[in-house]
């Protein structure tokens, strides 16, 4: 990596071998003579920052056993950095020329701390972190070829079948966005302090573009609606991009990454069968796989053929192709597996230009070349219970209040706080047990409102839906099954009497998705009935309608309470252990086993 402040630097570093995954990871720091002259000018950025931390890292270079320098280097460890670091004055000469922010007041941290909803009157972050002459907020732009230009109403429920992830965004700053899709000139800077003037008339011919905020809540809108922060999808026909990134005068369709960025950060293999999709990837001659996805679609749809001889008919031209990336060996080996290793097919909706065309995932996760621990996929939408592979609500929710106590133990939580947060995790989707729910998660054994199944008869996560809200008689929209696990919370009739509050253990409930901070969704639910659960001797139960929604119901007063108690930094931090082990658990295709622990 190139020399900068020492801050920046050690930044840097703190991204390598980020999962510890290797005992000692090794970097090297070059610089150019220029940069590090005794009359040096200062860096357009790191000012006299830059040749100043040269030459301490010179000076506090030492011999280090595992180095792999011949001479010495510096140990960026934070324990070892710690020790070493200089005092100020010393110190501030060494780090990145800040710019001048605003004071952050208690009233400022207590709105930035209401993040559902957002408050109407909402500060911006960049401020307080980078001052006011900072580049202007991202936006995430991903590209998806499946997305017919001419009928945008049905782009979300496309892109709900392969929702994206990061590692498939283009970060790209709002106004040079909202210019490029108004035709306007669309630069951009990387250059911090920048000023961008962005133009003020905007919609005079700005396309559509979807909002991603999960099924059923994405949505299209213009260009001047794009908010910073959003993850925004448009058609790859938009174009916009080339091989190095940001092109606003590209006019190239720009390729679909979908499906490798699933599999590089989620470890999860789809195939969609779409001509558009193979259209532009970069393997075998022009046209060959989107011929053959398109005529094996199609062959497939009429019955000609079935799903082990289109699946052995597209791994064939594959292999003709001579694939080189990875993904599309991986793609191609997986191909010639047992049928039963993939999910049914979930077929395009209603007005697609090739409608024939289909979406299959492995059932199992797999281990990506160059995936390491620590590398998470974050949903907090309901349709992250879909995950590939099948979790009763009995053994995610055990694996959850295992990895819960674990952290518990290592960080050394005082033991109230370590039961109030384990209590939490045993109860935290007890309202999936809505037989709504489980319909839509595709439980096919019935469940009727009122009966009290077990937890172990019950699912949490599910191979793929094969219902939609839209399907289920009285689905509620907006429903949240985190509204009700803490209804059924609040009912319960025996909590642990070591237990000194139950405030902490209510609110990580309502908040393990990120609401309840200070509201949770309001959802008009027209059901009425008493949905319940067996778990481990006991029923826990709720009454429909909850109406947790309600500004008297009690949460916001509870979420206020504890963020004075333990402060905002402390209470987004305890929600964090509860947020990070469900993460975890739904990743493990393998489920929990404790005797394997």
């Amino acid at each position: 990596t190139e020399c900068a402040a020492l801050d920046a630097v050690r930044q840097r570093c703190g991204r390598l071998n980020r999962g510890a995954v290797q005992d000692v990871a090794h970097a090297w720091i070059v610089a150019s003579r220029h940069q590090i002259a005794g009359n040096a000018d200062p860096h357009f950025v790191y000012g006299s920052a830059l040749a100043k931390t040269w030459a301490w890292l010179q000076a506090n270079a030492e011999s280090h056993p595992m180095s792999l320098n011949r001479t010495s280097s510096v140990n960026f460890a934070t324990d070892a950095m710690g020790i070493r670091l200089p005092a100020d004055p010393t110190l501030a000469t060494l780090l990145t020329p800040r710019a001048s922010a605003p004071l952050l007041l208690p009233s400022h941290l207590e709105v930035l701390s209401h993040t559902f909803p957002g408050p109407a009157a909402d500060p911006e972050p960049a401020l307080y972190l980078h001052g006011a002459q900072t580049c202007p907020p991202d936006v995430s732009l991903v590209w998806r070829a499946d997305l017919p230009q001419d009928t945008p109403h049905i782009w979300a429920p496309i892109v709900a079948m392969l929702p994206p992830c990061s590692a498939e965004c283009l970060s790209v700053p709002i106004h040079a966005v909202r210019s490029w899709l108004n035709s306007l000139p669309a630069d951009v800077s990387d250059i911090e302090g920048a000023v961008q003037i962005e133009t003020l008339d905007l919609d005079v011919q700005s396309p559509p573009v979807l909002r991603w905020e999960g099924p059923g809540a994405s949505h299209l809108i213009a260009a001047s609606q794009i908010r910073p922060g959003d993850t925004i999808v448009i058609p790859s026909s938009y174009g916009g991009a080339d091989c190095y990134g940001w092109n606003p005068g590209s006019k190239q369709h720009v390729p679909d990454m979908a499906e490798p960025a699933a599999l590089t950060q989620r470890g999860q293999l789809h195939l969609r069968l779409h001509p558009r999709v193979w259209r532009s990837r970069e393997s075998g001659p022009q046209g060959i796989l989107e011929d053959t996805a398109a005529d094996l679609a199609i062959a497939f749809e009429s019955g000609d053929l079935d799903r082990v001889e289109v699946f052995r008919e597209f791994a064939a031209t594959l292999s003709h192709s001579n694939p080189t990336s990875w993904w599309l060996q991986t793609l191609h080996s997986q191909l010639m597996a047992p049928l039963s290793g993939w999910t049914p097919p979930a077929f395009y909706p209603t007005g697609t230009e090739v409608p024939s065309s289909f979406i299959c995932s492995l059932r199992k996760r797999l281990v990506p070349q160059h995936f390491t621990p620590g590398t998470s996929d974050f949903t907090d939408d309901d349709d992250g219970s879909s995950q590939g592979f099948a979790q009763t609500l009995h053994d995610h929710s055990a694996h959850v209040t295992h990895l819960v106590s674990k952290s518990a133990k290592v960080l050394g939580l005082p033991a109230e706080l370590a039961s109030a947060i384990t209590l939490a995790a045993q109860w935290h989707d007890f309202g999936k047990a809505d037989p709504r729910f489980q319909k839509l998660l595709g439980n096919t054994t019935y469940i009727a409102l009122g009966s009290a199944p077990e937890a172990s008869k019950l699912l949490a996560k599910s191979e793929r839906r094969t219902a939609t809200p839209e399907s289920i008689v009285d689905w509620p929209e907006g429903f949240r099954h985190e509204s009700l696990s803490l209804a059924m919370a609040q009912a319960a009739p025996n909590w642990p009497a070591d237990l000194a509050d139950q405030s902490l253990t209510l609110h990580l409930i309502a908040s393990h998705h990120g609401r309840a901070r200070p509201f949770l969704p309001v959802v008009l639910d027209t059901a009425t009935g008493i949905v319940r659960v067996a778990s481990e001797g006991r029923i826990w139960e709720a009454s429909l309608p909850h109406h947790l929604h309600a500004a008297a119901s009690g949460v916001a007063d509870r979420f206020a309470c504890l963020s004075h108690q333990f402060g905002h930094y402390g209470l987004a931090w305890l929600e964090s252990l509860l947020r990070l082990a469900d993460q975890e658990a739904s990743r493990s295709p393998d489920g929990f086993n404790p005797t394997l622990t």
